[in-house]
């Protein structure tokens, strides 16, 4: 084969690979065309709608309608108070402590909160004395509240988590016993509810009780519920 034709047909071949690439390249802007550039501003954040820790803790869950049985009946010939919001005790409220032979805790009576719970055989260093702590007011970034409480209907008081209860003693032990109870106290308008804690040797388990007294001339409706206040910071 002459070697002048050679040479042509491999020009002829690389200009038509050419040309294929050509038509690939514009093809490929047509169906991807480009965007133009934009310059992003910063500004102000805008506020999270997400409500914090505080505001979650301060709201009571809203009660369903009482089933049948569930209210306390009113006592003969005794007025009834006018009903009231709920009763909000502060904070800082004096704290109950309680110690078993297994758990360490502190109880407020700003709703009878379980807000510090150290698990006495569970150090949280091996070898060392610092128990794990469960519930606790250490920091707001580890925040840990048992939060429970009786609710209902609007316009009347009821003994929740935001309530103020009273305990006739500060310290409670369980020392030789197998039981030891609790009790904190709430009244208003005719009606006393005393919330018992109740421990129990080896357990970790704790109990809650209520007791409801009526006093008034009305019956009187309330639900039980119980939620976690917590801040979970990743690890």
């Amino acid at each position: 084969m002459n070697t002048n034709r050679l040479g042509n047909l491999r020009i002829y071949l690389w200009a038509a690979l050419a040309m294929l690439l050509l038509y690939d390249y514009q093809a490929w802007v047509r169906d991807h065309p480009p965007t133009a550039a934009t310059e992003t501003v910063p500004t102000a954040a805008a506020p999270s709608s997400t409500p914090g820790t505080t505001e979650l803790g301060n709201r009571v869950p809203e009660a369903a309608a009482p089933s049948p049985g569930t209210a306390a009946p009113a006592a003969a010939g005794t007025a009834a108070a006018p009903g009231t919001a709920v009763s909000a005790g502060s904070p800082a409220a004096p704290v109950v402590h309680v110690r078993t032979d297994v758990l360490d805790v502190d109880i407020s009576t700003h709703g009878g909160t379980l807000q510090r719970v150290d698990l006495l055989a569970y150090p949280r260093v091996k070898g060392e004395a610092t128990p794990v702590r469960l519930e606790n007011h250490d920091d707001a970034q580890s925040l840990y509240d048992l939060q429970s409480g009786l609710t209902g209907p609007e316009g009347t008081a009821y003994p929740t988590h935001l309530a103020t209860f009273a305990s006739s003693q500060s310290n409670y032990a369980l020392d030789g016993g197998n039981v030891l109870t609790v009790p904190l106290t709430w009244s208003e308008g005719g009606v006393t509810v005393t919330k018992s804690f109740v421990f129990h040797r080896g357990q970790y388990r704790i109990e809650l009780d209520y007791a409801v007294r009526n006093g008034g001339a009305s019956p009187w409706s309330a639900r039980q519920y119980a939620q976690i206040l917590r801040n979970d910071p990743p690890t």
